[in-house]
């Protein structure tokens, strides 16, 4: 009994460490750079921020392909092309998890270049130049600003195509942006210390007297012998003398986060971002004007590239990519687009297809700027998305437990909605410039919601209750909660906050004065089942709480090495599944999330990670669970994951009644499968013996299966078979 209930447990490990998960979209996202091909209009890279990764079509955008699939929360913040040999590329990742990968046949694989970067700091790359006279020597720039955590630390150099890197000046400076102009003078974009330049391969460098000495200089751009600067709100400066001398050209006051060259003859054109919209210049008039487009109206461009006439575009939402093929005179979305959406809440119609998710648009203060539809919705189980519900930076979603049409949306600075009818209309429940944290509806009476939401004009946070589905409400509490949970079995609620766990014994009337748990910690998630109460912790720390308010430590070894946030907790069946948070961290913390498995009460911890992409669990409500135990996960950067197959209870263990046989043994690439039993299999699995899953099999029609082409890396491996619930493993050795 003790053997079987041994290799059950490795079978079952190997079904969870062998995890899969699929890419659901929705498609859309942040797309910081892109790069055309010089001779190819159908080859384009698309990089997105926060952990969306390399994206590369090769059909002008009809398909999309990830290029960073071995590693996990890329974020593509610049892509650099030697133009000589277009399939050699370099990635820079800002946000200090990787640095810079390198590929030389256009992304079907990569060199990860890190040697020399010797501090996290070091790893912060911002931007690559090519030095024209041996594209073996190249410049990486590396931070973004004191205030978002990524320092930076100067200007890299390496002299053998980035095999290893060193210092070459500017250190302890955030360096935005490099350029080398053609007469091989190296310009460098600092935060706050205007644009450096340096005649001497990086040796020395020197503060250029025609851009302000404060500025911060966040693009360059060079085609030809002409460069244009971007100095933030300081303007647009252009040099027709590759760099010597430089003209202020206007937009003084404006964000000019990014901005192209378009061409150079007969007149230069030039596109600039904008706080509101994009603006354009040419030097037949000498003047910039506003670019004025339904689709980029109100909107922040983060992204641009431009070969010839055709231009694209990313912006500052969770949005498709904007494309013109007449030199910007009309704008498009591409059709389809890669998935690097930014999901804060993910729910799941219990007796649908129907998904909803909200999307992470813009952090806008007190309207709709920037924003796009704040709801995607797809109605056949994450095959297909449509955008729908209000302009708005979309946070928490709340489903009515027993009318899945009824659903809440949180948002950043525009209050709560409501819809009746699935997102096909909706309406402001609360009104004004409020960001929503969270909201929680009462499972035993569902017109009873509460809410906790910041009034950003008057700083001021509270808790607020409706006693009629949300048509009005008043306030209970100035508390600023995280998460809040109604305990169904009584009338308990709890409010997890940045001080600790609050509780209410009236369904939210009153509120205790001080916290009754974790006081002094900052409590993320929270979730509730068999009388145990679950709480994640800002610092990665798991524990449950039973009836008599005995805390016990359930974290699993996903806090080892850096303490990661608890999210998300789901409980369902005998499971508790965690979604570990790495965004938004600023490079000071562990930049990477994970999701985790434990079938016995938090005593073990299996990771059913897989092989995610997108490892981080952002969002307040980022799992769900269908009935038919698909396991949904949103990310931050990379939509919705769906995996199925999950294990979410351990069944009950039964003396073996089958004998298994397994031969030949030692094998090499074919094995035969045989039980004494008259009953067909329902499953074979082959496990490695470090828990991970190489093969399954399931609905077997016969007690006797071949097993072809295994090619399985030398070693020994647990093959499992399961009859009715009945387990039996045998051992071999694969040469």
């Amino acid at each position: 009994m003790k053997t079987a209930f041994l290799f059950f447990l490795l079978a079952l490990n190997g079904v969870v460490f062998g995890q899969v998960w699929n890419n659901s979209g929705p498609e859309g996202g942040f797309f910081k750079d892109f790069v055309i091909h010089p001779t190819n209009s159908q080859i384009i890279y698309a990089g997105s921020d926060d952990g969306g990764g390399v994206w590369k079509t090769i059909d002008g955008g009809e398909t999309w392909e990830l290029l960073t699939t071995d590693y996990p929360n890329f974020t593509g913040w610049h892509i650099e092309m030697d133009k000589m040999h277009p399939d050699t590329l370099y990635f820079c990742e800002l946000y200090g998890r990787y640095g810079i990968l390198k590929t030389t046949d256009g992304g079907e694989s990569f060199t990860h270049l890190t040697e020399g970067f010797t501090l996290n700091r070091d790893l912060q790359t911002t931007q690559l130049a090519i030095y024209s006279q041996s594209s073996d020597t190249l410049f990486a720039s590396t931070g973004e600003g004191d205030s978002y955590g990524r320092i930076g630390n100067g200007v890299f150099k390496s002299v053998n195509g980035g095999i290893n890197w060193s210092y070459s000046g500017l250190q302890d400076t955030s360096i935005h942006c490099i350029r080398i102009s053609n007469t091989n003078r190296i310009f460098a974009g600092t935060e706050n210390y205007g644009l450096k330049y340096s005649d001497n391969s990086g040796e020395t460098w020197l503060t250029h007297p025609d851009i302000p000495d404060t500025a911060t200089v966040l693009q360059i751009d060079k085609k030809e012998n002409i460069l244009v600067v971007s100095a933030a709100a300081n303007g647009v400066f252009i040099s027709y003398d590759n760099g010597n001398t430089f003209t202020y050209s206007g937009l003084y006051g404006e964000f000019n986060f990014d901005l192209k060259i378009l061409k150079t003859s007969p007149y230069l054109e030039i596109i600039s971002t904008g706080f509101f919209h994009p603006n354009r210049y040419t030097s037949e008039t000498g003047e910039w004007t506003a670019i004025v487009d339904p689709l980029l109206n109100d909107q922040l461009l983060i992204g641009i590239d431009a070969v010839e006439d055709i231009i694209y575009i990313g912006i500052f939402s969770s949005a498709q990519i904007i494309r013109s093929v007449d030199n910007g005179e009309t704008w498009e979305k591409l059709a389809n687009n890669p998935v690097a959406t930014e999901i804060r809440a993910i729910v799941v119609d219990p007796d649908s297809d129907r998904i909803y998710t909200s999307l992470q648009n813009s952090y806008n203060l007190g309207g709709n700027r920037y924003n796009t539809e704040s709801i995607c919705v797809s109605t056949d189980g994450g095959l297909n998305w449509e955008r729908t519900g209000p302009i708005a930076h979309g946070m928490d979603l709340e489903m009515h437990p027993s009318n899945s049409e009824i659903i809440f949306l949180g948002t950043f600075a525009q209050g709560l909605f409501k819809t009746s009818n699935g997102f096909a209309s909706w309406e402001n429940s609360r009104v004004g410039n409020k960001l929503i944290l969270d909201v929680a509806i009462n499972p035993t009476n569902p017109t009873e919601l509460l809410l906790s939401e910041l009034d950003i004009p008057l700083v001021e946070t509270g808790v607020f209750k409706s006693t009629n589905g949300g048509d009005s409400w008043y306030q209970t509490g100035n508390l600023t909660a995280t998460k809040i949970l109604y305990n169904p079995i009584n009338n308990k609620v709890y409010f997890s906050t940045e001080n600790g766990i609050y509780i209410s014994n009236d369904n939210g009337e009153t509120i205790s004065s001080d916290p009754v748990f974790f006081g002094g910690e900052v409590v993320l998630s929270m979730a509730y089942r068999n009388s145990y109460l679950y709480v994640g912790l800002e610092e990665g720390q798991l524990y449950k709480i039973d009836a008599d308010d005995n805390i016990t430590a359930i974290t699993g070894d996903w806090n080892i090495d850096f303490p990661t946030e608890v999210r998300n907790i789901l409980c369902s069946q005998n499971s508790i599944i965690v979604g570990l948070n790495g965004a938004e961290q600023d490079t000071l913390h562990n930049l990477n999330g994970s999701v985790w498995q434990s079938i016995n009460n938090g005593e073990t911890w299996t990771e059913i990670t897989g092989n995610l992409t997108n490892t981080n669990i952002f969002g307040n409500t980022g799992i769900a669970l269908s009935n038919d135990n698909q396991l949904f996960i949103a990310t931050y950067g990379q939509g919705v994951f769906k995996s199925t197959d999950l294990v979410l209870d351990l069944p009950t263990i039964q003396k073996n009644t089958f004998s298994i046989a397994v031969y030949p043994n030692p094998a090499k690439n074919i094995i035969t499968v045989k039980t004494d039993s008259q009953t067909n299999m329902e499953k074979i699995t082959i496990t490695s013996l470090d828990g991970k899953m190489v093969y399954k099999k399931e609905q077997i029609n016969s007690n006797k299966f071949e097993i072809n082409n295994l090619n399985l890396v030398a070693g020994q491996y647990l093959v499992t078979v399961i009859i009715n619930g009945t387990v039996n493993s045998s051992k071999i050795l694969i040469l």
